[in-house]
């Protein structure tokens, strides 16, 4: 890369922000971020209106809502991961990505709520179980819509290992 920003592509030079493979690259895993990003806006909102009087739970001086932003990201790799190993059809390995971050969550919030509970006098167990509840369905909605995006926005170059019945085909540069 020379001091104007420009990168040398078999003799010759082009932008960076010209360049397919960068451009297809950056487009890819930014969506894959802001599919994240959106799973913990819409979570903020449904809270806001559904559960209106439901506060994140703290757990271990650590609140809750920053371990549902955790696994919003770790969603999008578990989709990207199982999208490329699942040797199924698209609606298969959505299913299984969204299932299987859901009850991650789920087991991850309870156990934590579990043994909270054992350090406090109070046990309100009800807002904290519908807070993991909720938090489970949008962290796996968040998978399973990564699944979508890495089989189907995928960039050219990635060996997807296509399946019978799945939509996703391999794709090689030109």
């Amino acid at each position: 890369m020379d001091s104007t920003g420009r990168l040398a592509d078999d003799g010759t030079t082009s932008s960076v922000r010209q360049n397919a493979m960068v451009k297809a690259w950056a487009t890819f895993v930014g969506s894959l971020f802001t599919l994240a990003g959106l799973g913990m806006g819409v979570f903020a909102l449904a809270l806001d209106t559904v559960a209106q009087e439901i506060e994140p739970p703290v757990i271990f001086s650590w609140e809750l809502s920053t371990t549902v932003d955790i696994m919003m990201v770790a969603a999008v790799f578990v989709g990207l991961f199982l999208a490329w190993h699942l040797e199924t059809d698209d609606r298969t390995a959505s299913t299984v990505a969204g299932a299987s971050m859901f009850v991650g969550m789920v087991g991850l919030g309870l156990s934590n709520i579990l043994f909270e509970l054992v350090t406090r006098t109070e046990a309100n167990l009800i807002d904290p179980v519908l807070y993991i509840l909720l938090a489970g369905v949008f962290v796996g909605t968040v998978g399973a819509g990564s699944v979508w995006i890495a089989r189907n926005k995928a960039p050219d170059g990635v060996d997807s290992k296509p399946t019978t019945g799945s939509s996703h085909t391999s794709r090689t540069w030109d």
